[in-house]
């Protein structure tokens, strides 16, 4: 089990079991049919939060995500989607689609997550779909910043070479140098964003 949802469990993407659950019976059972190993979050505080969803090896329960199954999905899509959602694309999908609830945190319920406009892992051939994998593989216990120190003037140098390396395992040909341009200016976009939201939301910040 993964229990609890604090930042401590939330610096990588790759998360380990910290807890165990011993029972019998029913329900036992359905607690073990609930397992997985793509965790998504109910719940968001944008300024102390590194990543948005989480992966395990082995299938868990938690407490504070949603365990989410992907329909005749395998470990490989399972990868793949969890890579997409912790890159920039996939945290501006989220925060375009937040429902804020006070300061800097959001709600997300799992219809909204559901609901979301996300990459479609079932349409992507073998070759990107190993390359997305082994994007996990490379970055999967690296530590991040705080979602807003990621941004600005002066980006995280591991959310860059994480979001370019996600562009490339896509579009093998993509031209590097004006990708990262392009990224640079987001970055400084996306940072003055974050800064003025939660600021402005959270005075306490």
């Amino acid at each position: 089990m993964l229990c609890s949802g604090e930042e401590e469990l939330r610096k990588a993407m790759l998360v380990r079991p910290n807890a165990w659950v011993i029972g019998s019976g029913p329900k036992a059972e359905r607690i073990t049919r609930l397992r997985s190993r793509l965790l998504v979050p109910d719940r968001i505080r944008w300024n102390t939060w590194r990543v948005i969803a989480v992966y395990s090896d082995e299938p868990i329960i938690a407490n504070r995500f949603f365990m989410v199954k992907l329909k005749n999905g395998n470990e490989m899509q399972e990868k793949a989607l969890v890579t997409w959602l912790n890159t920039t694309f996939g945290l501006l999908t989220v925060l375009a689609n937040r429902e804020e609830t006070e300061g800097a945190f959001t709600e997300i319920n799992i219809g909204q997550w559901r609901a979301l406009s996300i990459l479609d892992i079932t349409r992507l051939d073998d070759e990107k779909l190993s390359s997305l994998v082994r994007v996990f593989d490379a970055y999967a216990d690296k530590e991040f910043k705080r979602i807003p120190d990621q941004y600005g003037d002066y980006p995280d140098s591991i959310r860059l070479s994480f979001d370019l390396d996600f562009l490339k395992a896509l579009d093998p040909g993509i031209n590097k140098d004006r990708a990262k341009q392009c990224l640079i200016e987001l970055y400084k976009r996306l940072g003055i964003t974050l800064k003025t939201w939660i600021d402005n939301g959270d005075q306490s910040l």
